[in-house]
């Protein structure tokens, strides 16, 4: 990672993952830890919410297709609440086609990534919150 001479470009930021995969959820847990992101993980919608409204994240990583309730659910939730008007939320998705697209940032999603999770993650988590 090129920029600020630092490995951990996140350090101190509080992100929850929302994904109902528990392999994705490691996954993601373990690339935005190491860039040194405090993470908390919800498995579904609700639980997000909850959490959200516990304990205010710094940033939302959240799946799109979960059960019970979607990720366009759960980000025109987050956004409703007084304190989630500017909260950086990212859909990360199998769903890659324009319509997608175009839904999540109707929906309030602030940016959208492709599945299978990666790096990118980290670096559009940086920019989003000023780190680079």
């Amino acid at each position: 990672m090129a920029g600020m001479g630092s490995d951990r470009p996140l350090q101190g930021l509080r992100v929850l993952v929302v994904d109902d995969d528990p392999d994705q959820l490691e996954i993601l847990s373990g690339l935005l830890g190491h860039a040194g992101a405090r993470v908390e993980v919800a498995r579904t919608a609700q639980e997000a919410f909850d959490s959200f409204q516990a304990d205010l994240a710094d940033v939302v990583v959240s799946d799109i297709a979960m059960p019970q309730t979607t990720g366009y659910n759960l980000v025109r939730r987050i956004r409703a609440s007084p304190r989630g008007r500017t909260v950086p939320v990212v859909a990360i998705t199998a769903f890659f086609e324009d319509e997608h697209y175009d839904k999540a940032m109707a929906a309030g999603f602030s940016a959208w990534l492709a599945k299978p999770a990666s790096d990118t993650v980290v670096g559009v988590i940086a920019r989003l919150t000023g780190r680079r």
